[in-house]
């Protein structure tokens, strides 16, 4: 199996599991090998960066640093071993509207996805069957 490596900052470990729960089958269908690195919170960007993640989930109302999405981009901006890396933009009681306007001046991709309903646990299904 190939492995998929994402790496998710969320606070709340139920959703985790959750997501797991529901791509790991998925994914393994596809003879990918989903690997996931939680954190809930920022403190370890540059080791965690290390791991070399093929996606990032980040989610809206962890209690961030307001500028965690800047310093993120910086750290992938330009480096040739993050140039498929995703960012993926989440929360569950915002609107991707007003999730796109917290993201909107930052560069790079960042696609915006809310956790209700299945488009957030589609694209990332999407994006593993790529690796």
């Amino acid at each position: 199996m190939k492995p998929f490596k994402v790496l998710i900052y969320e606070d709340e470990d139920g959703w985790v599991d959750g997501f797991k729960f529901i791509l790991v089958p998925r994914l393994a269908a596809e003879d990918v090998k989903l690997v996931v690195l939680h954190r809930t919170g920022p403190s370890s960007l540059m080791q965690d960066l290390e791991w070399l993640p093929d996606l990032i989930i980040v989610d809206h109302d962890l209690d961030l640093d307001p500028y965690f999405g800047n310093e993120l981009i910086t750290q992938i901006d330009g480096d040739p071993q993050f140039k498929s890396l995703s960012i993926y933009y989440c929360s569950g009681g915002e609107s991707i509207e007003s999730l796109r306007k917290f993201v909107k001046d930052l560069k790079g991709a960042i696609y915006c996805y809310t956790k209700q309903g299945d488009e957030l646990g589609d694209a990332v299904f999407a994006k593993g069957k790529t690796v």
